[in-house]
């Protein structure tokens, strides 16, 4: 049985924050943007000592786990990736990030008027 890392204390250090950004964000723009600031203080977090991209991650909606890995960040961290819990965690905050890309591209009319009552 291997050893597994896990990040699950910066998963619920960030979730109440994403959660916040994504629901009163106002389009599509801003829920890409917020999913990789999340992403990108998460991981930030994960690999304390390192120099982060902030574009290591982009939400995909067309792809299977519904984001994509920078190729030079999932080639030099490969290893982090197999041995923790961060690919699920990322996968958890882009199925969330997802779901409402969807609402919001459903009912777009609706969700604009919504957001604007609400700030």
């Amino acid at each position: 049985m291997s050893y597994k890392k896990s990040f699950s204390l910066y998963e619920r250090k960030h979730l109440k924050q994403f959660r916040q950004n994504i629901n009163t964000a106002k389009n599509l723009a801003d829920l890409h943007n917020n999913f990789s600031k999340t992403i990108y203080y998460l991981v930030s977090d994960a690999l304390e000592n390192e120099e982060v991209d902030d574009d290591i991650v982009r939400f995909n909606p067309e792809s299977n786990n519904y984001f994509d890995f920078k190729d030079s960040f999932s080639s030099t961290h490969q290893d982090l990736l197999n041995f923790s819990d961060l690919e699920n965690i990322i996968f958890r905050f882009a199925h969330a990030t997802y779901d409402k890309y969807v609402r919001m591209k459903k009912f777009n009319d609706k969700t604009t008027s919504k957001v604007k009552r609400v700030v």
